[in-house]
């Protein structure tokens, strides 16, 4: 592929020059019937007794499907990040031990704590005490395997004390 090619060429230099024990690279190269596929090319260099150069010995793989299935990845994680990120709602994820996982900025906005405060604290830390049993009731359920999620309305106690109504899901 002519974008892969210029990064091909050096690899190769490099490997004929002696800096590379071996050569692996992927790349792109036109299929007989015109498509693009993705290739893992490996080999190593055959030396005549002078060093010179006289062939290559190697295998070539397509992985086309693994490039494929890793650009999905790659999609689906830019999506999820950019959700995560920039939702104007709070998205946390918390352990079965309710310590913060990870949270957007949103999470730290509805409770009032910096990020790196909030990341030392567990949502019982937080959560108003009239509803922290209901909250752990879930859990428990959770980690039996009675239930896979669960909504509730409660509170949380923001950094400056006043309580704030969520509904967490």
């Amino acid at each position: 592929h002519p974008e892969d090619l210029p990064r091909v060429m050096v690899a190769v230099a490099e490997h004929f020059a002696g800096r590379t024990p071996l050569f692996a690279e992927e790349y792109r190269i036109r299929h007989k019937d015109g498509r693009w596929i993705w290739i893992l090319d490996r080999g190593i260099a055959r030396r005549d007794t002078a060093g010179q150069v006289i062939r290559m010995a190697g295998s070539e793989t397509d992985i086309t499907e693994r490039k494929s299935v890793e650009e999905a990845l790659r999609t689906s994680e830019e999506r999820y990040r950019a959700t995560f990120v920039g939702a104007p709602v709070g998205i946390a994820h918390v352990g079965l031990d309710g310590r913060f996982l990870r949270f957007n900025e949103a999470v730290c906005t509805i409770t009032g704590y910096p990020r790196e405060e909030l990341e030392t604290l567990t949502f019982s830390d937080i959560t108003h005490p009239d509803d922290l049993e209901a909250d752990w009731a879930h859990v428990r359920r959770m980690r039996t395997g009675e239930i896979d999620t669960y909504a509730m309305e409660k509170r949380y106690l923001r950094k400056d004390g006043a309580a704030v109504w969520v509904n967490l899901t």
